[in-house]
């Protein structure tokens, strides 16, 4: 596939095996700018490092870095992408309403439940996250559920950003692990 090539030409003088190839397409989705950030920057730890075959100190090095640090690609991108998407005024509405997503909430009720926000608001909320392509309404037999559409965007706010946005609140045995 494409993504497959992305990442053999982004790596093309360093090897790499089929499983990390798989690992990678299997933790962005296949996404293109994701795979783009996280192999470049796999690219330079090898070459930092003199090696000449991708390992797993520098893939978890990498992930480290572009998921849960200020100065990596993916955390920036995501960051910003909260930041730029939402009017200022109802920010923290919609930040609430990702976050309650996030953390497995799929149906309104939950959602509401979870974010504090009434149900009666919380369709207007909604549909402007559908209309930014963050979330898809999915019917079901009983309900519709409403899903992240990039996963990378969802394991990010649910092991990243609720772990940072939680840490100020944890105890340092918490904060550790």
């Amino acid at each position: 596939t494409n993504s497959v090539k992305l990442i053999q030409h982004r790596l093309k003088d360093v090897k790499i095996g089929q499983t990390e190839i798989a690992f990678f397409y299997e933790l962005t989705n296949g996404n293109p700018y994701y795979l783009d950030l996280i192999s470049f920057r796999v690219k330079d730890l090898c070459t930092e490092r003199n090696l000449d075959r991708v390992n797993d100190d520098v893939i978890i090095t990498a992930l480290t870095f572009e998921l849960f640090t200020a100065g990596g690609g993916v955390y920036t991108h995501l960051t910003s992408l909260i930041e730029q998407s939402f009017e200022k005024r109802g920010f923290g509405t919609y930040v609430e309403l990702i976050k309650a997503i996030a953390k497995g909430n799929t149906r309104l009720a939950d959602i509401g439940r979870d974010s504090n926000i009434e149900l009666t608001s919380l369709p207007r909320y909604v549909k402007k996250l559908i209309d930014l392509d963050f979330i898809k309404k999915v019917e079901g037999p009983d309900t519709a559920n409403y899903l992240f559409i990039d996963e990378m965007f969802q394991d990010w706010l649910k092991n990243v950003f609720l772990l940072r946005e939680d840490a100020f609140s944890l105890d340092i045995n918490t904060k550790k692990k």
